[in-house]
Protein backbone atom coordinates (compact mmCIF):
# COMPACT_ATOMS: atom_id res chain seq x y z
CA UNK A 1 0.00 0.00 0.00
CA UNK A 2 1.45 3.36 -0.99
CA UNK A 3 1.42 6.34 1.35
CA UNK A 4 -0.29 8.41 -1.27
CA UNK A 5 -3.00 5.78 -1.32
CA UNK A 6 -3.10 5.88 2.48
CA UNK A 7 -2.92 9.66 2.74
CA UNK A 8 -4.25 10.77 -0.68
CA UNK A 9 -1.09 12.60 -1.71
CA UNK A 10 0.70 14.58 0.96
CA UNK A 11 -0.33 18.18 1.33
CA UNK A 12 0.64 21.47 2.80
CA UNK A 13 -1.52 23.67 4.95
CA UNK A 14 -0.35 27.26 5.50
CA UNK A 15 -0.31 28.52 9.07
CA UNK A 16 -2.05 31.74 10.02
CA UNK A 17 0.96 33.81 11.05
CA UNK A 18 1.46 37.45 12.08
CA UNK A 19 0.87 39.92 9.21
CA UNK A 20 4.57 40.49 8.55
CA UNK A 21 4.97 36.85 7.56
CA UNK A 22 2.32 37.27 4.90
CA UNK A 23 4.20 40.01 3.06
CA UNK A 24 4.00 39.18 -0.61
CA UNK A 25 7.51 38.39 -1.77
CA UNK A 26 6.51 36.02 -4.53
CA UNK A 27 3.24 36.27 -6.50
CA UNK A 28 2.38 33.32 -8.72
CA UNK A 29 1.79 34.76 -12.18
CA UNK A 30 -0.16 31.69 -13.25
CA UNK A 31 -3.18 32.74 -11.17
CA UNK A 32 -2.22 36.17 -9.88
CA UNK A 33 -3.55 35.12 -6.45
CA UNK A 34 -1.18 32.94 -4.46
CA UNK A 35 1.85 34.07 -2.51
CA UNK A 36 4.49 32.18 -0.56
CA UNK A 37 5.26 33.01 3.07
CA UNK A 38 8.51 34.85 3.71
CA UNK A 39 11.80 32.98 3.32
CA UNK A 40 12.68 31.15 6.52
CA UNK A 41 9.07 30.31 7.35
CA UNK A 42 8.37 26.70 8.35
CA UNK A 43 4.89 25.25 8.92
CA UNK A 44 4.12 22.04 10.79
CA UNK A 45 0.87 20.13 10.36
CA UNK A 46 -0.55 17.19 12.27
CA UNK A 47 -2.07 14.31 10.35
CA UNK A 48 -5.01 12.49 11.93
CA UNK A 49 -6.66 9.24 10.89
CA UNK A 50 -10.29 8.75 11.90
CA UNK A 51 -9.55 5.32 13.37
CA UNK A 52 -5.86 5.51 14.38
CA UNK A 53 -5.73 9.10 15.62
CA UNK A 54 -2.48 11.03 15.23
CA UNK A 55 -0.26 9.30 12.63
CA UNK A 56 2.40 11.86 11.76
CA UNK A 57 3.44 15.34 10.71
CA UNK A 58 3.89 17.29 7.53
CA UNK A 59 6.52 20.06 7.51
CA UNK A 60 6.96 22.69 4.83
CA UNK A 61 9.73 25.28 4.63
CA UNK A 62 10.16 28.24 2.29
CA UNK A 63 13.39 29.88 1.20
CA UNK A 64 14.71 31.89 -1.72
CA UNK A 65 17.66 31.45 -4.05
CA UNK A 66 18.01 34.51 -6.22
CA UNK A 67 14.70 34.92 -8.05
CA UNK A 68 13.62 31.36 -7.24
CA UNK A 69 11.29 30.18 -4.50
CA UNK A 70 12.28 26.86 -2.91
CA UNK A 71 9.58 24.84 -1.18
CA UNK A 72 10.88 21.94 0.91
CA UNK A 73 8.49 19.28 2.19
CA UNK A 74 9.10 16.57 4.78
CA UNK A 75 6.69 13.79 5.75
CA UNK A 76 7.04 11.43 8.69
CA UNK A 77 4.14 9.02 9.13
CA UNK A 78 3.77 6.01 11.40
CA UNK A 79 0.60 3.94 11.72
CA UNK A 80 0.50 1.69 14.78
CA UNK A 81 -1.91 -1.10 15.60
CA UNK A 82 -1.82 -2.36 19.20
CA UNK A 83 1.45 -0.44 19.71
CA UNK A 84 3.08 -2.26 16.78
CA UNK A 85 4.17 -0.28 13.72
CA UNK A 86 1.98 -1.42 10.84
CA UNK A 87 3.06 1.18 8.32
CA UNK A 88 5.93 3.67 7.97
CA UNK A 89 6.37 6.43 5.43
CA UNK A 90 9.08 9.07 5.07
CA UNK A 91 9.63 11.58 2.28
CA UNK A 92 11.81 14.57 1.44
CA UNK A 93 10.72 16.67 -1.51
CA UNK A 94 11.73 19.98 -3.03
CA UNK A 95 9.92 22.25 -5.47
CA UNK A 96 11.68 25.09 -7.29
CA UNK A 97 9.47 27.90 -8.63
CA UNK A 98 10.40 30.76 -10.93
CA UNK A 99 8.09 33.40 -12.41
CA UNK A 100 5.03 31.56 -11.13
CA UNK A 101 5.96 28.17 -12.57
CA UNK A 102 7.49 25.07 -11.04
CA UNK A 103 10.71 24.54 -12.99
CA UNK A 104 12.22 21.65 -11.01
CA UNK A 105 11.14 18.98 -8.57
CA UNK A 106 13.01 16.28 -6.66
CA UNK A 107 11.54 13.74 -4.31
CA UNK A 108 12.90 10.83 -2.30
CA UNK A 109 10.16 8.67 -0.83
CA UNK A 110 10.61 5.71 1.51
CA UNK A 111 7.25 3.95 1.41
CA UNK A 112 7.13 1.12 3.94
CA UNK A 113 10.43 -0.34 2.75
CA UNK A 114 10.29 0.75 -0.88
CA UNK A 115 12.41 3.66 -2.14
CA UNK A 116 10.75 5.73 -4.86
CA UNK A 117 12.69 8.57 -6.53
CA UNK A 118 11.12 11.30 -8.65
CA UNK A 119 12.66 14.15 -10.60
CA UNK A 120 11.31 16.81 -12.94
CA UNK A 121 12.97 19.69 -14.78
CA UNK A 122 12.12 22.36 -17.32
CA UNK A 123 13.14 22.05 -20.96
CA UNK A 124 11.92 25.13 -22.77
CA UNK A 125 8.15 25.29 -22.33
CA UNK A 126 7.95 21.68 -21.17
CA UNK A 127 8.23 20.05 -17.74
CA UNK A 128 9.99 16.71 -18.15
CA UNK A 129 9.09 14.17 -15.47
CA UNK A 130 11.12 11.07 -14.65
CA UNK A 131 9.35 8.90 -12.12
CA UNK A 132 8.56 5.30 -11.25
CA UNK A 133 6.19 5.10 -14.20
CA UNK A 134 8.79 6.28 -16.68
CA UNK A 135 9.26 9.55 -18.53
CA UNK A 136 6.41 11.99 -19.15
CA UNK A 137 6.08 15.52 -20.47
CA UNK A 138 3.59 18.24 -19.62
CA UNK A 139 3.41 21.98 -20.31
CA UNK A 140 5.57 24.12 -18.05
CA UNK A 141 3.21 25.65 -15.50
CA UNK A 142 1.69 22.34 -14.44
CA UNK A 143 1.34 22.26 -10.64
CA UNK A 144 2.30 19.43 -8.31
CA UNK A 145 -0.57 17.83 -6.39
CA UNK A 146 0.87 19.35 -3.19
CA UNK A 147 -1.38 22.42 -2.95
CA UNK A 148 0.43 25.03 -0.86
CA UNK A 149 -0.35 27.35 -3.77
CA UNK A 150 -4.03 28.26 -4.15
CA UNK A 151 -3.46 28.32 -7.89
CA UNK A 152 -4.00 24.56 -7.87
CA UNK A 153 -7.73 25.30 -7.75
CA UNK A 154 -7.67 26.31 -11.42
CA UNK A 155 -5.55 23.39 -12.62
CA UNK A 156 -7.05 20.64 -14.77
CA UNK A 157 -3.94 18.43 -14.67
CA UNK A 158 -1.53 18.06 -11.73
CA UNK A 159 1.67 16.07 -11.19
CA UNK A 160 1.35 13.46 -8.45
CA UNK A 161 4.10 14.13 -5.94
CA UNK A 162 5.40 10.58 -5.41
CA UNK A 163 5.23 8.85 -8.79
CA UNK A 164 5.04 11.81 -11.19
CA UNK A 165 1.78 10.54 -12.69
CA UNK A 166 -0.29 13.23 -14.43
CA UNK A 167 -3.76 13.39 -12.91
CA UNK A 168 -6.88 15.05 -14.31
CA UNK A 169 -8.88 16.98 -11.71
CA UNK A 170 -11.73 19.45 -11.39
CA UNK A 171 -12.28 21.79 -8.44
CA UNK A 172 -15.35 23.78 -7.42
CA UNK A 173 -16.26 25.99 -4.47
CA UNK A 174 -18.46 24.29 -1.86
CA UNK A 175 -19.28 27.28 0.35
CA UNK A 176 -17.83 29.27 3.24
CA UNK A 177 -16.90 27.84 6.64
CA UNK A 178 -15.27 29.15 9.81
CA UNK A 179 -12.47 26.96 11.16
CA UNK A 180 -10.39 27.09 14.33
CA UNK A 181 -6.75 27.61 13.36
CA UNK A 182 -4.06 28.05 15.99
CA UNK A 183 -6.63 29.25 18.52
CA UNK A 184 -8.29 31.72 16.13
CA UNK A 185 -11.53 31.65 14.18
CA UNK A 186 -10.66 31.81 10.50
CA UNK A 187 -13.09 32.41 7.65
CA UNK A 188 -12.43 29.98 4.83
CA UNK A 189 -13.84 28.74 1.56
CA UNK A 190 -14.16 24.99 1.15
CA UNK A 191 -13.41 23.48 -2.26
CA UNK A 192 -14.28 20.03 -3.57
CA UNK A 193 -11.67 18.43 -5.84
CA UNK A 194 -12.88 15.55 -7.98
CA UNK A 195 -11.51 13.39 -10.77
CA UNK A 196 -8.29 11.46 -10.19
CA UNK A 197 -8.00 13.14 -6.76
CA UNK A 198 -10.98 13.17 -4.42
CA UNK A 199 -10.51 15.61 -1.56
CA UNK A 200 -11.76 18.72 0.23
CA UNK A 201 -9.55 21.79 0.56
CA UNK A 202 -10.02 24.86 2.74
CA UNK A 203 -8.35 28.22 1.98
CA UNK A 204 -8.62 31.39 4.04
CA UNK A 205 -9.40 34.88 2.76
CA UNK A 206 -5.71 35.53 2.02
CA UNK A 207 -5.49 32.40 -0.14
CA UNK A 208 -3.64 30.28 2.43
CA UNK A 209 -4.41 26.59 2.63
CA UNK A 210 -5.72 25.82 6.12
CA UNK A 211 -7.19 22.32 6.00
CA UNK A 212 -7.46 19.15 3.95
CA UNK A 213 -9.77 16.16 4.28
CA UNK A 214 -10.33 13.02 2.24
CA UNK A 215 -11.70 9.54 2.71
CA UNK A 216 -9.67 6.36 2.42
CA UNK A 217 -11.02 2.85 2.98
CA UNK A 218 -14.08 4.29 4.69
CA UNK A 219 -12.11 6.49 7.12
CA UNK A 220 -11.40 10.21 7.00
CA UNK A 221 -7.87 11.61 6.97
CA UNK A 222 -7.39 15.24 8.04
CA UNK A 223 -4.37 17.49 7.81
CA UNK A 224 -4.56 20.18 10.49
CA UNK A 225 -2.40 23.14 11.33
CA UNK A 226 -0.53 22.48 14.55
Amino acid sequence: MSVLEVLERPLLLVKRLPPILFAVWFVMSVTGAAAAPEPGTTMVYDIHHEDHGFVGQHRVSFKSEGDDVIVEVENDIVVKVLFITAYRFEALRQERWRDGKMIAYEGATHDDGTDIPLKAHAEGDTLVIEGSGGRAETPLGTFPSHPWNQGILTQRVVMETKTGELLEVQTASAGEETLQVNGHSVKTTRYQMTGALQRELWFDEEGNWVQLRFEKDGSQITFSLK
